[in-house]
């Protein structure tokens, strides 16, 4: 319970197909009334009960808030994942979250299930007893399937009571899929005897059937009946619509509401029943539907509405993977299509140094990237236990909050909340689309983040010498020619302090070479520090070093804060740190050549060197 409502969690796929638009519009309605606030947590596809292999878009489950929920919803058929739907169940129970699980049984749960035997029962009748039909032909799904061979026997034992006989060859297998049905379709073709109607199992296969008997010339249903089963939405854009049956999404979410009731109410619920409707159309000889010709315009308009809305997003995310920094790609998130939404992801995925998404990496802390209700947007702290910016305002809405995981190379990285304030089908589509350009989007950029990094570092390794964090001899090359060639820089004054340690071999010899390492390292520190942030300083090799400095500066005083800084380090070593330093200082011309100046600036330095043995 959040605010004194109760909290409903609906687990479900693919909330932008109709009669799933419809079923949450008509549950969340009844919620409404009774006070209550639907959260959805939805997949984008389903999972196809593949159960080896990992999804990560199955994160989004996690998210939810078991112990502020007083009740889940599974929808099993949707989500197509035993091990889903047990983990969900599991997570649930162990916070004593009823749960309603629609279309499967589980130990435990309250069980909403659809009558399909009662409902397809109808669609046979339908066929043989009102359109007197005597030779029908069943397209079944799969061989030994539980649903396929429970409306077969639904098929014969409807024939037996009307008197008709039944063999084998009026059964051709379709497996619920296009391209077996259509091999089978063309077998039947060839016999000598066509039937009258064909009684397919589900929708997918009708529409295929008619898809073929259309190619045959065989008229529909003049010449031949054909029926579905499902209530899918594409049987009402065929040519003519077709004959089908489907449970009402007003039937559910009255189930479902029932159901939640009891369970909250601490009474015992038995499981529910909904059995589906008939529903008589074009295909089967009935009339009184829709014109095809209305339906089709109107899903042309919403497919091309889809496609602008795809380009723009697919160029979204384009724009978000090519940014130079995260606040770059979230100002391109911000668009009409990403209205009345939020992005919340890892803090972790900000990180440049590590891969999120190869390395063992957890979610841990959240930051909230982009909400279409503030602007600008700056990437803040969240903490995942506010479930969502602004929750109080939202609940009071009365439309549900939808939930979608972030995910990409199969790894959750964060999740997006939509918050539509209508039932608006094409806006629920539009959820999936956002949250897919932003998966792309963002997971690009954090990839490419880190092989910036990655290539940056590669570059240091040929431009830097490693002992001493200094350019080498290419790095600086390839830096000093570009300054040098500004037309900006003619003129000003070009200073080489040339660098090199006295007694090395002494300490190396005494000492071992790892001093004599530690040496090389705290002269190149000490050259580093004591010349201008913007001096060029490089390791020619061994001990010697040179730091070139453009603009007016004080070589003698640089040389000064040198010995000092020496003097300091080698009071932490049993040996002394010395160093010979000679300097050169001339404008930089367009034909100077900077060996010259090296080597006026390395002449100095050993008069200087000479001087030091002299004195030793």
């Amino acid at each position: 319970m959040i605010n004194g409502k109760k909290i409903i969690a609906l687990c479900t796929s693919r909330i932008y197909d109709p009669q799933q638009h419809s079923y949450i519009k008509n549950l969340n309605e009844r919620l409404k009334k009774l006070d209550m606030c639907l959260f959805i947590y939805a997949l984008n596809m389903d999972l196809y009960w593949n159960e080896n292999l990992p999804h990560s878009e199955a994160g989004i489950f996690e998210l939810i808030p078991y112990d502020r929920v007083d009740a889940v919803v599974i929808m099993d058929e949707k989500i197509k994942s035993k091990t889903v739907s047990k983990s969900i169940i599991a997570q649930a129970r162990s916070h004593s979250v009823p749960i309603i699980v629609v279309d499967a049984e589980y130990e435990g749960t309250t069980n909403i299930y659809y009558d399909y035997a009662a409902g397809f029962e109808k669609v046979v009748r339908h066929v043989i007893e009102d359109h007197g039909v005597t030779r029908p032909h069943f397209m079944a799904g799969f061989k030994n399937n539980r649903f396929s061979e429970e409306r077969l026997d639904c098929f014969k034992r409807v024939m037996k009571e009307n008197g008709l006989p039944f063999d084998e060859s009026m059964v051709s297998y379709g497996d619920f899929w296009a391209v077996p049905t259509r091999e089978a379709m063309k077998k039947l073709l060839a016999r000598d005897e066509l039937p009258q109607a064909i009684i397919c199992a589900n929708d997918i296969m009708a529409i295929n059937v008619m898809d073929v008997l259309t190619e045959a010339d065989i008229r529909i249903p003049e010449d031949m009946i054909v029926t579905g089963f499902d209530g899918l939405h594409e049987g009402d854009l065929c040519s003519p619509p077709l004959t089908t049956a489907s449970c009402s999404s007003k039937q559910l979410a009255d189930a479902v509401t029932k159901a939640i009731l009891k369970r909250l109410n601490g009474e015992d619920c038995d499981n529910i029943a909904v059995v589906p409707g008939f529903m008589p159309k074009k295909s089967c000889g009935c009339s009184g539907y829709l014109p095809a010709d209305n339906v089709t315009n109107s899903f042309n308009i919403g497919f091309y509405r889809y496609e602008d809305d795809m380009r723009v997003l697919y160029e979204m995310s384009v724009k978000m993977q090519m940014s130079d920094s995260i606040e770059a790609a979230i100002c391109c998130m911000r668009d009409d299509k990403t209205e009345e939404m939020c992005c919340i992801i890892s803090k972790n995925c900000l990180a440049t140094d590590r891969n999120f998404f190869l390395e063992d990496v957890d979610m841990g802390d959240m930051c909230l990237i982009y909400e279409s209700y503030t602007y600008p947007n700056k990437i803040r702290d969240f903490d995942k236990e506010d479930i969502v910016p602004g929750l109080d305002i939202l609940l009071e809405s009365g439309y549900p909050l939808i939930f979608n995981v972030l995910d990409y190379m199969n790894k959750p990285f964060g999740y997006t909340v939509f918050s539509y304030h209508r039932y608006d089908i094409t806006e629920y589509s539009k959820s999936a689309g956002v949250t897919n350009a932003f998966n792309l989007g963002l997971g690009g950029l954090i990839t490419l983040r880190y092989q910036r990094f990655l290539s940056n570092k590669i570059a240091q390794m040929y431009l830097n010498d490693n002992l001493t964090g200094l350019y080498n001899r290419q790095g600086f090359q390839a830096a000093i020619d570009n300054e040098l060639e500004k037309p900006a820089n003619y003129g000003k004054q070009l200073t080489a302090i040339m660098f090199d340690i006295d007694g090395l071999k002494a300490i190396n010899d005494n000492f071992g070479h790892d001093a004599g390492d530690r040496a090389i390292a705290k002269g190149a520190s000490a050259l580093k520090e004591a010349c201008p942030p913007d001096a060029y300083c490089v390791r020619f090799g061994g001990d010697e070093m040179i730091a070139l400095i453009i603009g007016e500066c004080d070589s003698d005083a640089i040389i000064s804060r040198i010995n000092s800084i020496l003097e300091v380090s080698s009071k932490n070593e049993e040996f002394e740190i010395k160093a010979s330093c000679g300097a050169f200082s001339q404008p930089i011309t367009q034909d100077m050549e900077l060996n010259d100046v090296i080597k006026r600036a390395d002449k100095h330095m050993y008069e200087i060197k000479k001087s030091h043995k002299q004195h030793r």
